[in-house]
């Protein structure tokens, strides 16, 4: 498929789609002002500890990235998310299906 860019004033928003090994990939980046260290600790630990997300979300600004593994999961079963992210640069987050 082709990759959809979305460019406004502030931000660049790129999603792609494609397959692998009978798997669809969905890659959503931006440009926007990435996440530090911690912030990515915290989503990390939330991606791979079912019990935390039982718990209040220490994840600064993260409602939407919950949310997003939460469908994923009730619609797909148990989806591989990964993430990278670089402070003041950009945030990408890949989830197969």
């Amino acid at each position: 498929m082709y990759p959809a860019t979305i460019l406004t004033a502030r931000i660049c928003l790129t999603v792609k789609a494609k397959k692998i090994d009978g798997k669809t990939v969905i890659s959503v980046r931006d440009d926007g002002m990435g996440m530090d260290e911690k912030t990515m600790g915290n989503i990390e630990s939330y991606i791979k500890n079912v019990d935390a997300r039982n718990e209040k979300s220490e994840i600064s600004g993260g409602i939407g990235i919950e949310n997003v593994i939460h469908r994923c999961e009730l619609y797909y079963g148990k989806s591989v998310v990964a993430f990278a992210s670089k402070l003041g640069e950009f945030t990408e987050f890949r989830i197969v299906l």
